[in-house]
């Protein structure tokens, strides 16, 4: 039987205590369970840490994408696979993998996943999963992070009402973006991973995590009359104009700005320019679903 870790973020599922515990007991017919709990924001790192000198076939995260890339960075490059089961609030990789958002649905067909390797982003050392974002989208994030309860009172809803917000009030100064050759003045930026950025706004609609390399959304212009209408354009996926966003496929990107701007990876602050940002193929074994399970 494979010996597994089941790393549990306690925040994103403290109010399903039951579910958890019917949770393991699943996951313990099929592996040599060893449930774990991260202690606090940033431990589940440290456990995956300790969790490599013990030889285990695969470690099981439960939690949200925040939870997920913790893990990812300790097991980034390494043969050990990662399961996930999503408690998070937008699950956006799970959505990406087809992997069941309802944490009970996940955990049953974990054991009838087939291992697949996916491309991550690195970002001045740490690894990404699924975006990175430079500008308007990051200070969305650093806000939202700074208004806490109303990520809880709203859910995904939050990132929308924060990213309206903070449209109104972001100065958008111009910053550069190298890549491909050449070098780029925008507003803003997202190095996409995936198709959807936050799962559902389809920005970047010929990239695949199984594929080789990324795409930069580059924003253009900051006036607002101008970046409503496309923004709109992307929620109800229609293509926006090209002369307001343009995406790129790169494979290595390097931002500067003359002060330093927010940046946001896999949906969490991170810190601020200058980035170094390059494409890591395979890089991570991770449990998607079997076709004939889904």
């Amino acid at each position: 039987m494979p010996k597994a870790a089941f790393i549990i973020n306690p925040k994103a599922g403290k109010k399903q205590t039951h579910l958890i515990e019917k949770i393991i007991q699943l996951l313990s017919e099929d592996y040599n369970l060893v449930p774990l709990c991260t202690i606090k924001e940033a431990a589940g790192a440290a456990i995956t840490k300790q969790l490599l000198a013990e030889k285990f076939d695969l470690v099981i995260v439960g939690g949200g994408d925040g939870s997920i890339n913790e893990v990812i960075n300790v097991l980034a490059e390494t043969s050990i696979p990662i399961g996930i089961i999503p408690f998070g609030t937008m699950n956006v990789l799970a959505r990406e993998l087809g992997i069941p958002l309802d944490p009970w649905q996940a955990a049953k067909t974990l054991a009838r996943g087939r291992i697949s390797k996916i491309t991550l982003g690195n970002i001045n050392g740490h690894y990404f999963s699924l975006m990175a974002g430079v500008g308007w989208d990051a200070q969305t994030v650093l806000n939202l992070e700074q208004s806490i309860h109303l990520k809880r009172k709203w859910g995904g809803l939050s990132y929308v009402l924060t990213g309206l917000k903070t449209l109104r009030t972001y100065s958008f100064p111009l910053f550069s973006v190298s890549a491909n050759g050449q070098e780029y003045l925008v507003y803003s930026a997202v190095i996409s991973n995936i198709k959807r950025y936050g799962g559902g706004f389809l920005i970047a609609p010929d990239t695949s995590i199984f594929d080789p390399e990324l795409t930069i959304t580059l924003c253009k212009k900051k006036n607002i009359l101008r970046l409503i209408p496309n923004i709109l354009r992307i929620i109800f996926r229609l293509k926006p104009e090209s002369d307001v966003f343009e995406n790129l496929t790169v494979a290595e990107v390097v931002i500067d700005s003359e002060l330093p701007l927010p940046i946001q990876i896999d949906g969490d602050f991170w810190g601020y320019t200058p980035a170094k940002i390059k494409v890591v193929p395979f890089a991570l074994s991770i449990i998607t679903p079997d076709e004939s399970t889904t």
